[in-house]
């Protein structure tokens, strides 16, 4: 009979061996309710268990994760994650899938004496489960040597094998044994962590980048290891061609202009045969004869300058310089050249001086509807409304700065007081009726801003001279009963100009004798619309006839056969007031065989419609009627007897 202590032994070997052994525990599910479960355990490189949980770096070990169902049944295809105090061990691979049998395995390499735990954590259907291990560490004795690399020179389009020799206790490193990092002073490796080989050797591929040029140091480090060196010579990319890329403004305004983006910055690199950026190559940037003759100059710590720009590329093969703009619009070219090859050159694109400051001669006012269905009777229908969209530009037909403010004013209903334009160089407003109603049923409303008088500009260098042409502006009113003239005492003066004596026309917005007599390059500029506050109710008259009458001759035992007529009539379709009948008011024709009716709605405008009325081969003796319905659905008729 075996004595008692042999089968307490036994048994807790067995207890030792269920839970993974070493010492691991095995784990639960968080918050400790029923669920997957991990042991941990830490083995040799044959897979037995230690039971001491001592690891040395003189032979490679593994940490061991099984992972159970709450049934307890192994689970295959479990992601397990492993995290360790790096400064005692480090883990080359820090997760890893359970096999078939439900265990993940992981290589762990000691860095220096000492102890520490390593947790291991997996999720099982939304589940998560945890486990912890403890172990110890021997001291470490790993050394590196013989650093080098297959090509001792390469160039910045070529990769080169490079290995380092791993000892441990004087002995070469076994496989998985050991993980070496490389780096280096100028490129990259792939991979940057790499575990030693079955004969102690650890590799990498080197690759520098485009900027890399000349000695290059390559280092190779391992936990308790001092650095392994080697130096390789890159050959310098030669540069293959210089990209425009970009600039940051494209459209510039002249540097006199009141505001507006006067500076932009332009971008180009310097690539090799693989479009790749280079580094440390000299370019020189230079502005075109038509730019600097505009005034165009390069911005040098903020110091306008004309002379060519030595600039050398970053590390990505980049130059950028500062462009201002000048006194006269151009198109901007900047071209950038190779210093040591002038033939490898490139020029930029799309970047322009406008003149920047809005000219009466390109002023423009427009409204979605000139007639508005807004007038009943004496009285008004408040909130019928209708857009209007002011366009600007520059003598050059150019557009002005974004961001340009156009004031408005309106004799009668409200407007939108102001406006800014967009990068279209335009912007709108809303007119919308209230208020007394005008007598004439027509609005008036004016747009202003700063700009300049417009010319014409003779010899082309973009200012004014003596003696060139001009059209002189006067004091800005608002018509306040759409006369087209100024009267005193009715009409309201703008303010913010200062009018002159001098004889000039008056507009339907300026004043007449006002004018200064000179070209002015900041006044008040305008453009005015009128609006008609349109009835529901037309107004049918007849202007004239045109119209032939044919009898067929026939047989005098034949009956009469009555007379047919061709011809037209022309009507004038006007609201109550004399102006046009709402915008969209649709006109028809009934009562004669094969009238027409020619337009069939009124257009947008404010006057009076004349409408054709075309007739062939009608009956004699016919009554046309004329109907014109207002978008409102208001119909109004006119009966005329043909022929």
């Amino acid at each position: 009979m075996r004595p008692l202590t042999f089968w307490l032994a036994l048994l807790a070997t067995f207890f030792i061996s269920a839970c993974g052994g070493g010492g691991g525990s095995s784990g639960t599910a968080a918050g400790g309710t029923a669920g997957p479960t991990i042991s941990l355990a830490i083995t040799d490189a044959s897979g037995n268990v230690l039971t001491t949980n001592a690891i040395s770096g003189g032979a490679t070990f593994f940490v061991r994760a099984l992972v159970r169902s709450s049934s307890n049944a192994p689970l295959p295809n479990q992601l397990v994650t492993f995290t360790t105090d790096a400064a005692v061990a480090t883990l080359p691979q820090s997760s890893a899938l359970t096999d078939a049998s439900g265990v993940a395995r992981v290589p762990i390499v000691p860095v220096t004496a000492g102890a520490a735990s390593l947790t291991a954590n997996a999720t099982v259907g939304g589940v998560a489960a945890t486990a912890m291990i403890a172990f110890q560490t021997s001291p470490v004795s790993v050394s590196l040597s013989g650093l080098s690399a297959m090509q001792s020179t390469v160039s910045n389009l070529q990769s080169t094998d490079v290995s380092v020799q791993v000892q441990v206790g004087g002995v070469p490193a076994k496989a998985s044994e050991v993980s070496v990092s490389f780096s280096a002073s100028c490129g990259t490796f792939s991979p940057v962590t790499s575990l030693s080989l079955a004969g102690g050797t650890a590799r990498s591929t080197y690759t520098p980048n485009p900027s890399c040029a000349g000695p290059v140091t390559l280092n190779a480090n391992a936990p308790g290891a001092s650095t392994a060196t080697a130096t390789v010579n890159v050959a310098a990319s030669v540069p293959a061609n210089i990209l425009f890329t970009s600039v940051s403004q494209s459209l510039l305004v002249v540097s006199s202009a009141p505001n507006g983006v006067k500076s932009s910055t332009v971008r180009f690199q310097a690539v090799n045969e693989l479009n790749a950026g280079i580094g440390g190559q000299n370019l020189l940037l230079a502005l075109d004869a038509q730019s600097l003759a505009a005034g165009v100059t390069f911005s040098v710590n903020g110091n306008p300058s004309t002379t060519p720009q030595t600039l050398v590329s970053d590390g990505a093969g980049f130059v950028q310089v500062v462009i201002g703009s000048g006194s006269v619009p151009t198109p901007v070219v900047v071209t950038a050249s190779l210093a040591s090859n002038p033939n490898v050159r490139a020029s930029s694109s799309g970047l322009a001086v406008t003149n920047g400051r809005a000219s009466q001669g390109r002023i423009s006012l427009s409204a979605t509807k000139l007639s508005i269905e807004a007038a009943q009777g004496n009285g008004t229908t408040d909130g019928v409304t209708t857009m209007l969209t002011i366009r600007i530009a520059d003598r050059l037909a150019n557009p002005v700065p974004m961001g340009t403010v156009v004031s408005f004013v309106a004799s009668h209903g409200l407007v939108t007081g102001s406006c800014i334009t967009d990068a279209n160089s335009a912007c709108s407003v809303s007119f919308n009726t209230q208020g007394p109603r005008p007598d004439n049923g027509l609005v008036t409303i004016l747009s202003f801003l700063d700009g300049e008088e417009s010319f014409t500009d003779l010899n082309g260098n973009n200012v004014w001279d003596s003696g060139e042409p001009f059209v002189d502006r006067g004091q800005l009113f608002l018509d306040r009963n759409s006369s087209g003239n100024y009267e005193a005492g009715v009409d309201q003066l703008i303010t913010g100009f200062l009018p002159g004596n001098a004889s000039c026309a008056g507009t339907s917005s300026t004043v007449m004798n006002t004018c200064d007599g000179t070209w002015s390059g900041v006044t008040r500029i305008s453009d005015v619309s009128r609006i008609a506050w349109a009835s529901s109710d037309a107004v049918i008259s007849e202007l004239s006839r045109s119209i032939v009458v044919t009898r067929p001759a026939m047989p005098a035992a034949t009956p009469p056969v009555a007379a047919q007529f061709n011809g037209s009539v022309t009507v004038r379709i006007a609201d109550n007031r004399g102006n046009s009948m709402p915008v969209g008011s649709s006109i028809a024709v009934s009562g004669c065989t094969g009238a027409t009716v020619s337009p069939t709605t009124v257009s947008n405008t404010i006057s009076p419609v004349n409408a054709v009325v075309s007739f062939s081969a009608a009956t004699d003796a016919c009554t046309l009627r004329v109907t014109v319905t207002s978008p409102s659905g208001v119909a109004t008729n006119r009966d005329i007897a043909l022929p």
